[in-house]
């Protein structure tokens, strides 16, 4: 890509634009008067892409949208901004997104109507109405890995009928939901991160890349409606715990800064005023996991930022991070992505 800046108002008016045609046309991207208006180098578009590589003044990192067909979007990035930011498009078509966030947390503002948090390490879904502005609020800093699977209507009612009777009607009740798994986000396997990183660092092009992707995509649908059978329902109990809300927050609080060796629960317990048991099942409860996966989360994504940051070797990351030997390092990497950090670091096109 070439050096030519991009401000943020000239994405964000493209982004707009090419968003809404995305959407909105059962056809690809024109070869018209649309295309004229895309001739910065640090945009391409062709017929079935559009993509974005962000200008280091702004950030670094890219994001990209592929019309994979009709019924079927995938928006992808791997991104970080030097401030905070805020993208806006008006929605022409209803829909539903599935969003994959492998790192990062995305904050999702429909105006007038709701604000949502895709959390990181999790799969979310948001069902989006024909005429409302979405807004997507980036944090400063923060690198964000993602994938979102635009999917119509119709599509996603096909997907419902793949399903046993009962999951049918339990999905539907979702779908007829805002952030229809709000709360019941179901956590991102090792399998989806692998997909995610090979759509995200494919080397085809054209119609062969558009291809692929879609073969990707349909198997992390396939693996989501798989969850989604057996996930289980939430403990009513647990979730009505509000009086212990605040001590689970202190618990939070402190792993932000103790995440690469965490004091053992029953320190933790004894800091809080709590036992073993209900700060285990409370903490997940409240979070969507145990403190133990929460803190291989934050060294996990840390790792990330690291290996994209390029200041530091596999060995210096790996000391960083508190691993008594790079190797324990690259096999804990690999166990959560699915990948080795130094493939993934070379991957890395920005």
């Amino acid at each position: 890509m070439g050096q030519r800046n991009i401000s943020l108002e000239h994405i964000n008016r493209h982004a707009q634009q090419v968003y809404t045609y995305f959407l909105s046309h059962g056809s690809y991207l024109p070869l018209g008067t649309e295309k004229q208006h895309l001739h910065d180098k640090n945009i391409t578009a062709n017929l079935s892409e559009f993509r974005v590589e962000l200008d280091r003044k702004i950030g670094h990192g890219y994001w990209q949208l592929n019309r994979l067909d009709p019924d079927i979007t995938s928006y992808s990035g791997r991104c970080s901004y030097n401030q905070n930011i805020d993208l806006s498009s008006y929605i022409n078509q209803e829909h539903f997104i599935l969003r994959y966030i492998v790192s990062g947390a995305i904050k999702i503002n429909v105006k007038g109507v709701q604000s949502y948090s895709a959390p990181q390490g999790k799969i979310s879904l948001h069902h989006v109405q024909a005429g409302e502005t979405i807004n997507l609020f980036y944090p400063k800093d923060m690198t964000c890995l993602f994938v979102a699977l635009y999917l119509s209507k119709s599509y996603m009612e096909k997907l419902c009928l793949l399903l046993p009777y009962e999951n049918q009607k339990k999905l539907r009740m979702l779908l007829d939901q805002r952030f229809g798994l709000e709360g019941h986000e179901i956590e991102l396997s090792a399998f989806d991160r692998s997909q995610i990183f090979q759509i995200q660092n494919l080397s085809a092009s054209g119609e062969l890349k558009r291809f692929a992707i879609k073969s990707k995509v349909r198997e992390l649908l396939s693996h989501w409606l798989m969850n989604f059978t057996q996930c289980p329902e939430p403990d009513p109990t647990l979730l009505a715990t509000v009086h212990n809300t605040e001590k689970f927050q202190k618990v939070f609080d402190l792993l932000k800064t103790h995440y690469i060796s965490p004091p053992p629960t029953k320190e933790i317990s004894r800091l809080i005023g709590l036992n073993q048991t209900t700060l285990r099942r409370g903490f997940r409860a409240t979070y969507g996991k145990s403190i133990s996966s929460h803190c291989l989360e934050k060294r996990m994504n840390r790792a990330c930022e690291l290996l994209l940051s390029k200041r530091m070797n596999i060995s210096q990351i790996s000391d960083d991070l508190g691993y008594a030997h790079s190797t324990n390092f690259t096999s804990a990497f690999k166990k959560y992505f699915g990948v080795l950090p130094k493939d993934f670091r070379a991957k890395d096109t920005v």
